[in-house]
């Protein structure tokens, strides 16, 4: 019998586009299948905050040093030898809850829907995607590399099946 982790997702929407559960649950949902993919085996923290053009572009300048917006950004709060689950060094796990914070997505809404434009896609596909790329970042995953990028593009493309895009994956 598999057993089950309880893992915390929560997302907080800052954009100027309301959003409904079921976009949320979505949200949640592929950051839930990306850690089961990965075995994630303790029961995990990660906060997702929707923002705009303008919101990500700040957290991309303040973190970042880049004075751009983007869709996605990821920032870990756990260090990884090597990417996946078995990389993880030395657990910090949050006193108060008992869990393992993994980090912070942040995803631009607006930036989204001109990508969907672009790309030809659903909102769903397109923030699908970018949620699991994002989650394989908290999880030591990186695209530095053509080698690299190779292996989250497989992993983004597999996931992305499992949750019934059959043929949707772009380059990183």
């Amino acid at each position: 019998m598999v057993k089950k982790i309880k893992h915390k997702i929560t997302a907080s929407n800052q954009s100027d586009i309301k959003m409904n559960s079921t976009f949320i649950s979505l949200l949640k949902q592929a950051v839930l299948i990306t850690l089961r993919n990965e075995q994630v085996d303790t029961p995990c923290e990660i906060s997702i905050l929707i923002t705009n053009n303008a919101g990500i572009r700040d957290f991309n300048k303040r973190f970042r040093g880049f004075d751009e917006s983007t869709d996605v950004l990821a920032f870990p709060m756990q260090e990884f030898e090597h990417p996946g689950w078995g990389g993880i060094i030395n657990m910090d796990f949050n006193l108060e809850t008992g869990n393992l914070p993994l980090g912070d997505i942040v995803i631009s809404l607006q930036k989204v829907m001109k990508n969907i434009k672009i790309e030809r896609v659903t909102l769903e596909q397109e923030s699908t995607l970018l949620m699991i790329h994002a989650a394989l970042h908290l999880l030591g995953y990186d695209h530095y590399d053509e080698e690299t990028k190779h292996i989250m593009q497989r992993i983004e493309k597999g996931l992305m099946r499992n949750m019934g895009y059959l043929d949707y994956g772009k380059t990183t």
